[in-house]
């Protein structure tokens, strides 16, 4: 959230033959019938279909695990634009050995991983260890109030934390009010997504003008900031590079890419500037 900048677009999908059904429903009733296996990849061929999010901003999509481990899924992703594959659970994984082979494979292709609802239903810290994400998305209930709720806003700061222990980057998911996304960069979340940020659109969004007031606040008088490029090196003590609508820090004096490499969460080359790619070493 360091300048506002929109650095992923999440596909959604609507079934346009029952507009008033919500997408959690037809899953369910496709699960039903042994068909989840076969709608989850058209969903994501009409993500494909619809080409490269603008300014090479990641295509964040929804994935169950057993589609994740059915073989055809290898080239359903390859299809896909520079992408997160969100794991997005329904039910508790039995065995995570295959699952986690299938994601490294994944990534050696160039995808990266994330953890979707965490904090609700299966998606569990145990859950989070397990798969090695490169981004944990905090879930709704956890985000909805949390600027009047000592209870959540424990949650959230604790999960900040422990994402950044691990190496991955923190997405709060249904932020829809300003005193929401005001409390959420006080804590020091990452990334956010919500109505507040942006409604749901068949174009590209972008971030509304009540959000950015609040991500860049403008002083009565002077001009917009200008944009900073991708990534800035700060010249305070220690390391702080910033990219896009979020920051971290990288340990030591390790150069950016000697200090994401051996994660591989940003495979090189994938983006020229970006931590693990070679033109993003000083």
């Amino acid at each position: 959230m360091a300048d506002g900048t929109i650095i992923g677009h999440e596909a959604l999908s609507r079934a346009t033959a029952f507009p008033t059904t919500s997408p959690a429903s037809w899953l369910a009733a496709a699960e039903q019938t042994g068909q989840r296996s076969e709608v989850e990849p058209a969903c994501l061929d009409a993500a494909a279909e619809v080409g490269e999010p603008p300014d090479r901003a990641l295509l964040f999509v929804n994935v169950s695990p057993d589609v994740v481990l059915d073989p055809r899924f290898a080239a359903v992703a390859a299809r896909l634009p520079r992408h997160v594959i969100e794991v997005t659970e329904h039910a508790a994984v039995v065995g995570y050995g295959p699952l986690r082979t299938a994601l490294r494979r994944l990534r050696g292709s160039g995808s990266l991983v994330a953890v979707d609802d965490v904090g609700s239903g299966y998606a569990s810290m145990a859950h989070v260890l397990q798969l090695h994400p490169s981004f944990i998305k905090i879930d709704r209930s956890l985000v909805q109030g949390i600027d009047t709720d000592p209870g959540r806003h424990a949650l959230v700061e604790a999960l900040q934390a422990f994402s950044a222990t691990i190496g991955a980057l923190t997405v709060a998911e249904g932020v829809e009010t300003e005193a929401e996304l005001r409390a959420l960069m006080a804590i020091g979340v990452d990334l956010t997504q919500g109505f507040l940020l942006a409604r749901p659109s068949q174009t590209w969004a972008k971030v509304s003008t009540t959000a950015r007031n609040v991500l860049v606040p403008v002083a009565p008088g002077l001009p917009p900031p200008m944009t900073a490029p991708s990534w800035t090196r700060s010249r305070r003590p220690g390391t702080r590079w910033r990219r896009a609508t979020t920051s971290r820090r990288t340990r030591g004096t390790a150069s950016p890419c000697r200090a994401c490499a051996p994660r591989s969460r940003y495979p090189s080359g994938w983006r020229a500037g970006w931590p693990g790619c070679s033109t993003s070493t000083p």
